[in-house]
């Protein structure tokens, strides 16, 4: 349809009984209404009798749709149209079924569409930040797709921060703070409670303080370890094996803390205590660039400080010609493209003729392509 409002294509209608009903939709089928008429002019439906088709499309009964379609056709054939020419248009009339809607709902698609468009221009951090917190609570991937999205328009995803973030994503000038409530097993009650802490009491010093002052009962220890894998908590320590190690210690101990907490002796009532900074931290080395990020993949479904691709990517680039994202616009050079990348998954499947073939996902952390490995190819790859 694109091409054709640009010009690049000519409007070919299958029968010229369509040309006045769909040239306003440049020869698609879109509306609901657009069907009855078909059905009326070429087959001499009633209008009753094109409601009916209608129903029948939305509900996707398949023997009822062969009822209308037996019925298209006579009728068609009545009216002097070929029976192939009645059946290729009643193929396309039955595809519509996937995607048409009511003609009088395009008005409030295409106000919601000017508004989002608009938005998406004139405030990008603000609009990405509404759109990655919408999929909160979806699959991990499906998440990772929408970051990915937003990172390919030219936004920068800032890894979620306990003293800063919120429950959703947010935006912070022109980049967008990845929200509490996006990593796994923080729950909503979860996030509330650390917000109402960080509220109330300002912000957190150290991890210790942060378990002493949230309520472990909801913000219980799988919700802090995957904070800390996210790196939640990097801007007060960086070093995520040593808050990992530690925690059940802490844990232990804010427990304790909270359980006695209504018990004061007569020495917490001098002044000049010293500062309650819970167990020492385990005296160990940080995970490896590789492994942080990893973590950081497992709880929330994406790389977000960096990417594992990067380490390699000056050699890739070097026995490579065309990115991922660029090979759409390969097609039209004569030059084979050559990518390289990360395999995220290898799939087998069978060919008509029982033969296996392979399905690879590569990313090279800006995009991903999913190659084909057609049987001969494949046997000599398979098990590698």
């Amino acid at each position: 349809m694109i091409s054709t409002i640009n010009c690049f294509k000519k409007i070919k209608y299958l029968h010229p009984v369509l040309e006045p009903i769909l040239a306003e939709t440049y020869g698609v089928i879109v509306y609901q209404e657009q069907i009855m008429e078909i059905a009326a002019r070429m087959a001499g439906f009633t209008l009753g009798q094109a409601d009916l088709l209608r129903r029948a499309m939305g509900k996707k009964k398949a023997d009822v749709m062969e009822q209308q379609r037996a019925k298209f056709v006579s009728g068609a054939k009545e009216r002097g149209i070929d029976e192939k020419k009645a059946e290729e248009i009643f193929d396309i009339i039955q595809e519509f079924a996937g995607y048409g809607f009511n003609k009088s709902h395009s008005a409030a698609y295409a106000l919601i569409t000017y508004q989002t468009a608009w938005l998406k221009a004139n405030y990008r951090p603000e609009f990405m930040a509404a759109y990655l917190s919408s999929q909160i609570g979806a699959k991990k991937e499906v998440l990772a797709e929408y970051v990915r999205e937003v990172r390919t328009s030219g936004i920068k995803v800032l890894p979620p921060e306990v003293n800063t973030s919120m429950a959703n994503f947010t935006p912070i000038a022109d980049v967008v703070r990845f929200g509490l409530g996006a990593v796994s097993k923080s729950g909503h009650t979860a996030v509330e409670a650390i917000l109402a802490a960080r509220d109330s009491g300002g912000s957190f010093s150290s991890l210790w303080d942060f378990l002493c002052r949230v309520d472990l009962r909801v913000v219980n220890k799988s919700v802090v370890e995957n904070l800390i894998r996210a790196g939640a908590f990097d801007s007060i320590c960086s070093n995520r094996r040593q808050l990992l190690e530690g925690l059940p210690d802490l844990v232990s101990a804010a427990s304790k803390k909270c359980t006695d907490g209504n018990q004061c002796s007569l020495f917490e009532l001098l002044p000049e205590q010293e500062e309650d900074t819970g167990p020492d931290l385990p005296d160990v080395e940080d995970f490896s660039l590789y492994e942080r990020l990893e973590l950081e993949k497992e709880a929330t479904g994406i790389y977000i400080s960096g990417h594992p691709f990067e380490q390699h990517e000056g050699k890739v680039r070097s026995l490579s010609n065309c990115r991922i994202c660029d090979l759409k616009k390969w097609r039209s050079r004569r030059v084979p493209p050559f990518v390289g990348g990360m395999i995220l998954s290898v799939k087998e499947k069978m060919t008509k003729n029982g033969d296996p073939m392979g399905l690879i996902e590569i990313e090279d952390g800006e995009a991903r392509v999913e190659a084909v490995c057609f049987p001969r190819i494949w046997a000599s790859l398979r098990g590698r």
